[in-house]
């Protein structure tokens, strides 16, 4: 009885693994850079390793334009890129001496499935040297620590509540000015201070 129990269970056991919706084929990008210079652009992601741990990649690829940019890191990433979790929109303000904002946010807009809730910041370093220092302070998720700090320092009063999609109808009409987040590199992050204690 036991035998064709277990034999029973074995033959089972390939139904309950469950379903799949092509989701663990996909990179849930957390975190997007744009750098743009003379040269072009530079396309920048931050997304889970799921090697284990609560480690993150931070991939970037240049063209000659967005499209290319984004060609080029959709080719060179080992999963199907997926933007539906994307926190934040980071874009150098250094871009913004060679293209509009908006000229940048739409385009970045009309990516698949772009949650449009993220935040969009703009910063004074390099947008891919910012993505790739940022690290979670509090906790092991990019993902949750953003969320809490974006929604402490807006509560706070200390950055306005810039959604890419807010910036984006702002940018619209002739009669709206978007304010948007700036953020910088904390220099204080990566000395070698001890600590009280």
């Amino acid at each position: 009885m036991k035998r064709a129990l277990c034999a029973l269970l074995c033959a089972l056991l390939p139904l309950l693994c469950g379903c799949s919706d092509g989701l663990d084929l996909s990179l849930m990008i957390i975190s997007m850079g744009v750098d743009v210079t003379e040269n072009g652009v530079v396309a920048t992601i931050k997304a889970p390793d799921y090697g284990g741990g609560q480690e993150y990649l931070t991939l970037s690829a240049a063209g000659v334009d967005w499209p290319h940019a984004l060609a080029a890191l959709n080719g060179s990433t080992p999963r199907a890129l997926r933007f539906s979790q994307l926190r934040e929109v980071v874009i150098s303000l250094d871009s913004l001496q060679t293209v509009r904002l908006q000229d940048i946010l739409s385009q970045v807009g009309q990516l698949q499935n772009i949650r449009s809730q993220a935040v969009l910041v703009l910063c004074r370093d390099d947008a891919r040297t910012f993505l790739q220092q940022q690290q979670p302070q509090i906790g092991k998720r990019l993902s949750k620590y953003l969320d809490a700090t974006l929604e402490n320092y807006d509560q706070q009063g200390y950055i306005p509540s810039t959604t890419l999609a807010a910036v984006l109808r702002d940018l619209s009409g002739s009669w709206r000015a978007p304010l948007i987040t700036y953020a910088s590199l904390n220099v204080y992050d990566n000395l070698d201070a001890p600590q009280p204690g």
